[in-house]
């Protein structure tokens, strides 16, 4: 609908405007139909990928009709100035579709979860293009032919979008919007200005053209100024970079972008030593406190223990022995972040004596990929030497301490935990005639549930379990004190082991067949980067003989998806000019184009800036796309220059300026009606926030590449030109 909007102001004909709205539902339905043959689903995704395409796929039929418009001018016969029109600019949309398309490909090929995220929208969008491209040098050129074009309308409206050169009044591009959506019945007197401003649609339009007619009356001025002085304008541009590379390097860099929730969990461990009756009412009175704020609404508590693993009764076996797992689910009134204060807040209300603590907000996507890794900074020190790695793992905690990001600082594999062993007595079994079968079989009994069937309640099956008397209910003392048998002189439990107190492994982890001790630690999202670089700044001077320290979870994901994404951006950069160099068969002309990348990253970084969004992988993705999408209208303008040169044989400086003149409104519709396309995605809409950072920087890259478009391109075609030696 914005981009309808968009297509209605600029052209101020109804007809036109929905013929080329019409290729947006085609390429939908199409589009569907492909990706439904291929087994591809529908998801905020590919959904985000159609929204982006709907501006991109106008692009294509916003430069065919204007193109068909200006020769409609030239009074040609029949069909001449569609045929001639859309020859005109059909190589310069095909390459500025094809170099679109071409930068999905590295993306395609980055490994992680980035490429199983966008391979899927990457092929939306590109089915999406395809089918513009076809729409706009075949079906739209008959459609405008077949409805626009005939005698009456010529006679009506003689021109598809009107002509910036020709002196058209306000008043009478008013009236043409009027009889094109209310019909032909209007008189003159309806167009007045003093009668049109009483409808709210002619307001709009009026506004709309006054800041449109001043705008480029202005652009015409600045650009000769601009060609007159390129030193100063060159120099402008190059001071606006070197201030947003320190943009920059304040915004926070993380994998994921932070997605507001509704709801958060809680992953709390607790020792085993602590008797149950106890843990459920420690539960209860945190789940109170916790109720007690005014942000939550309920809470749902999970506790699990460890023993049952053996029995198969939770669908985990990897729990930690000796430490029961709690989960508390935390359901919100509205969404949050759960910032920092949120967080402390939550703290504050624990009263479980909790040997780990995660809090993070459940349901976003970022958490389905990534549901192992509860924290976000992750340290594996890899060795054979137990002690050694636990020696070295005491140092990087107790570094992590001194640091202002890190908190919930733990040891999460090779750590120790108290244990008693009963280790039985070879004598005192003979004397009593128990085999070690036997007593191991009478403690599992003791320790252990007995599951003694399922209960069928429908369709659903729910184990059921005897559960003894255990050591946390009466004691150690009772379960030594345990007869060995029914006879009355058997002897107990006491008599047959001996207890011994030892700290035990909890668990063993290897990774690339070395055993692997992990510190862990939960860093805010905006001070993930800064933690990382001085870690890594700290471990190059506490190297450890024997000990390999390496980053892993999302601190690792960072700095590996960041190098992928950067080569990414170079590959697509060299395909972009590699296609323009085919196109145009100049390596000068390439150049040119491709010079509007870094002004698009000048936008994209401060589209972050001020949308106060990070830097994490969904914005990388949408800087990429960024480069095949920028340069769209540059391509168009530099193929119209080269094709007033050599076609009309206009000089150097009369080809820049009467080609920025004629396509400075097309300019304007496709990057309006991108940007139009991608404010849903940028206000949550379509995949809720997860998105935003992609819609900042496309929005934020394309305001800036059509600056740089009507501005810096004609500046630096000239340049070239003449230090090519091709100048006048």
């Amino acid at each position: 609908v914005l981009a309808f909007i968009v297509i209605l102001l600029f052209l101020k004909n109804f007809r036109i405007s929905l013929i080329l709205s019409l290729v947006i539902p085609l390429s939908l339905l199409v589009t569907f139909i492909v990706l439904h043959l291929q087994g591809i689903t529908l998801n905020i995704m590919t959904l985000g990928g159609m929204a982006l395409g709907i501006g991109l796929i106008l692009d294509n039929g916003i430069i065919v009709s204007e193109s068909i418009a200006r020769d409609a001018q030239k009074n040609l016969p029949g069909e001449q100035p569609v045929i001639s029109g859309t020859t005109k600019v059909g190589r310069a949309i095909v390459g500025a579709t094809l170099t679109t398309i071409a930068i999905f490909f590295p993306i395609i090929y980055v490994r992680g979860y980035a490429s199983i995220l966008f391979r899927n929208q990457a092929a939306a969008l590109i089915y999406m293009l395809l089918i513009s491209l076809y729409a706009a040098l075949t079906l739209l050129p008959a459609a405008i032919h077949s409805f626009v074009t005939n005698k009456k309308t010529r006679r009506a409206n003689p021109v598809v979008m009107s002509n910036p050169e020709a002196n058209v009044s306000t008043g009478r591009l008013r009236l043409s919007l009027l009889k094109s959506v209310f019909g032909r019945g209007l008189g003159e007197e309806a167009a007045k200005p003093a009668h049109f401003m009483k409808s709210f649609l002619g307001y709009i339009s009026w506004g709309f053209d006054r800041l449109y007619q001043g705008t480029e009356r202005n652009y015409h001025v600045l650009l000769e100024r601009v060609l007159d002085h390129k030193v100063v304008a060159c120099l402008a541009a190059l001071g606006l970079f070197g201030l947003t590379l320190l943009i920059y390097a304040s915004l926070p860099r993380q994998y994921w972008p932070v997605v507001p929730a509704r709801s958060i969990e809680l992953s709390l461990t607790v020792p085993t030593s602590m008797p149950y009756s106890q843990l459920r009412g420690e539960l209860t009175t945190t789940t109170r406190r916790l109720l007690a704020l005014q942000e939550v609404d309920h809470i749902l508590a999970r506790i699990i223990d460890p023993r049952e693993a053996i029995t198969g009764a939770v669908e985990s076996a990897t729990q930690t022995a000796g430490l029961y797992h709690l989960n508390l689910i935390l359901l919100l009134h509205q969404k949050t972040d759960a910032g920092e204060i949120f967080r402390t807040k939550l703290q504050e209300r624990i009263t479980l004596p909790t040997t780990h603590l995660t809090i993070s907000p459940a349901g976003q996507l970022q958490q389905e990929f990534l549901s192992r890794d509860r924290k976000n900074f992750i340290v594996h020190l890899s060795g054979e030497n137990p002690g050694v790695l636990a020696a070295m793992a005491e140092q990087v905690t107790a570094f992590l301490h001194t640091l202002s990001g890190p908190e919930n600082i733990s040891t999460e594999s090779g750590g120790t935990i108290p244990t008693l062993s009963l280790q039985p007595d070879a004598w005192s079994l003979r004397r009593h005639g128990v085999s070690p079968g036997f007593l191991a079989n009478l403690l599992g009994q003791q320790t252990q549930p007995l599951q003694m069937g399922d209960w069928h309640n429908g369709a659903r099956k729910t184990p059921v379990f005897l559960l003894w008397e255990t050591p946390e209910s009466k004691g150690l003392e009772h379960l030594l004190s345990y007869p060995t048998g029914i006879h009355p002189f058997s002897p107990a439990l006491s008599q047959l082991v001996r207890v011994e107190s030892r700290q035990s492994v909890a668990d063993i982890v290897r990774v690339n067949r070395k055993r692997v001790l992990s510190v862990q630690s939960d860093v805010p999202a905006h001070r993930l980067s800064g933690a990382v670089k001085d870690f890594q700044t700290w471990a190059t001077g506490h190297t450890t003989a024997g000990v390999e320290m390496t980053m892993a979870g999302e601190s690792r994901r960072i700095a590996r998806s960041f190098s992928e994404l950067g080569m990414a951006f170079l590959l697509a950069v060299v395909l972009v000019y590699l296609i323009l160099a085919a196109q145009f068969e100049s390596f000068i002309h390439p150049l040119n184009i491709i010079l509007t990348v870094p002004m698009g990253l000048v936008g994209a970084i401060l589209g972050l800036f001020l949308f106060q969004q990070s830097i994490n992988i969904i914005a990388l993705i949408g800087i990429v796309m960024l480069i095949g999408i920028g340069v769209n209208d540059a391509i168009i303008k530099v193929d119209y220059i080269n094709y007033l040169r050599t076609q009309e044989g206009l000089a150097l400086r009369a080809a820049i300026l009467r080609a920025s003149a004629e396509k400075f409104r097309p300019v304007m519709m496709t990057s309006l009606t991108t940007i139009m396309a991608m404010l849903p995605m940028l206000m949550g809409f379509g995949g809720g926030a997860f998105n935003t950072p992609l819609a900042a920087t496309i929005i934020g890259g394309l305001v800036f590449t059509t600056v740089l478009t009507l501005i810096f391109t004609p500046v630096l075609y000239e340049v070239f030109d003449r230090l090519h030696g091709r100048g006048d």
